[in-house]
């Protein structure tokens, strides 16, 4: 076996030059083959060490692909290892991976991924799902509802089963904490459904019949297609407020929403096994599934009645003054129906400025409560 202190100390005794040789500027034939050798020696060496303090390498069979290869320890107190290829992969392949060896259950951390896969982009990944998991685990987080958004907002955490309207730097239209649609004023979550399809109906037929005009010339067919798309995202959100309500629960240390999937009632939050697999946000806190509180949906499916605009007719509310009221588009009192905009703060106008001014002034996908009578009633 080659000894490496031997050959370092022959390359340091043999590196003398002569007297001659140094005033004359030159090296033996001799002293120059030594030279090169001992830096090769010092280059080995450095390598050597810095393999020894960024990774711990051994050799033997894999555990996961049973094949004999130099082996990487993943970093837990026990030392499992296994070859460079399978902890790679089973660090890529995972948004927070954990030892793979069964029942170890070592969360990876920072300094493992960077030890096996260097600085780069797998290392940024997993630094920001560690972020991301401690950011939802504080009381109040909510995610933005916009699909190319990834910040999180921290709502008042004491009012978490509260209606907040929050707001994400993003700039996206400021939301409601509860059902992550466009925040409504002085209107329960429960509530926006069924005013967002009376004001479909209203734009689709109730506003040609009450001005007696034709419906073509007078539909808003842009504002009429926001709406509908709005109706059809609450309805895919009741669908999966009702699956989580049969089949989800809160983690008691977190209060996160966790689903069972399969075995017995011991979970952990985050984990979809005990032992590793898929990893997902979570406290990693273990708990009682029969002893969790059920998950109670935010948005309950409404029963689909019919609007009341569709039986609505020329002369309902048509005299009546809305004291108080002043449209905010044209300034002028309201007489005749008032509209108010749900996701404004204070926001009415007439049924003039209805007809002629509210389809270029006002956002599309915003929905109006209408009032018939003074009073609000509607």
């Amino acid at each position: 076996r080659f000894r490496v202190s031997e050959f370092a100390a022959r390359c340091t005794s043999n590196m003398g030059v002569s007297p001659a040789s140094r005033s004359n500027g030159r090296t033996s034939s001799r002293n120059r083959s030594w030279a090169a050798a001992r830096g090769r020696f010092v280059r080995t060496r450095q390598s050597l060490k810095r393999r020894r303090t960024s990774r711990t390498w051994s050799v033997g069979c894999c555990q996961i692909c049973f094949e004999d290869l130099e082996m990487l320890e993943v970093g837990c107190e026990e030392g499992h290892a296994f070859c460079c290829s399978c902890t790679k992969q089973h660090i890529q392949s995972r948004l927070l991976p954990l030892c793979p060896w069964p029942g170890c259950g070592y969360e990876m951390q920072e300094q493992d991924v960077q030890r096996i896969l260097g600085p780069g982009r797998e290392l940024r990944r997993f630094s920001r799902a560690l972020l991301d998991r401690a950011v939802m685990t504080m009381p109040g987080a909510r995610p933005c509802p916009n699909e190319s958004c990834k910040n999180v907002v921290v709502v008042d955490g004491e009012r978490t089963k509260d209606r907040q309207r929050v707001e994400c730097p993003c700039g996206t239209d400021p939301w409601c904490s509860r059902c992550r649609q466009p925040y409504h004023f002085a209107v329960e979550c429960e509530e926006v459904q069924r005013l967002r399809m009376e004001w479909h109906s209203w734009i689709k037929t109730g506003r040609a019949r009450w001005n007696r005009r034709e419906a073509k010339g007078i539909k808003d067919t842009f504002r009429l297609n926001a709406i509908e798309e709005a109706i059809e995202r609450h309805k895919e959100l009741e669908r999966d407020e009702a699956w989580k309500g049969e089949h989800c629960r809160f983690c008691p240390h977190c209060s996160r929403i966790v689903e069972k999937i399969d075995g017995c009632n011991a979970m952990r939050c985050g984990v979809d096994a005990d032992e590793g697999g898929n990893q997902q946000n979570g406290c990693g806190n273990r708990f009682q599934w029969d002893l969790a509180e059920c998950y109670k949906p935010v948005i309950v499916h409404a029963p689909c009645l019919e609007p009341e605009v569709r039986k609505v007719s020329p002369a309902r509310g048509k005299d009546v003054r809305h004291d108080y009221f002043k449209c905010d588009l044209c300034q002028s009192e309201i007489v005749g129906p008032r509209f108010r905009c749900v996701h404004c703060k204070a926001f009415n106008i007439c049924v003039s400025c209805d007809r002629d001014r509210l389809s270029a002034e006002h956002p599309l996908s915003h929905v109006f409560q209408i009032y018939f009578k003074a009073g609000g009633s509607s």
